[in-house]
């Protein structure tokens, strides 16, 4: 998932190919998300089995969509990145969700 590194805005998945649902937030340019360099920015990502949900700062940005067409490891690690810039996280929780077999 995306931060503060494009034109679009937050909250895109990054990995995904391009066009695709998810790869670009909902609300993008002058619409976008983001607060200021500064504050806080809040999300809340979830994944069941390949499909994701990022709700950015209160807003829905990804929908349920196709995470990396659905080729995605069972297991890994849960990385974070930043490419030179200063960038803060805090409150990280991560809970695993089983996906009903009905």
């Amino acid at each position: 998932m995306q931060i503060w590194d494009n034109e679009e805005g937050s909250g895109g998945l990054w990995n995904n190919p391009p066009k695709s649902d998810g790869k670009v937030p909902l609300y993008t340019g002058k619409a976008r998300k983001d607060k200021k360099v500064g504050e806080w920015n809040t999300f809340y990502i979830k994944m069941v089995g390949a499909k994701v949900t990022v709700v950015f700062n209160g807003a829905i940005v990804v929908d349920n969509a196709l995470f990396l067409e659905g080729k995605i490891p069972a297991e890994g690690p849960i990385e974070l990145q930043v490419h030179g810039t200063p960038l803060w996280f805090r409150n990280i929780f991560v809970r695993e969700i089983v996906p009903d077999k009905k």
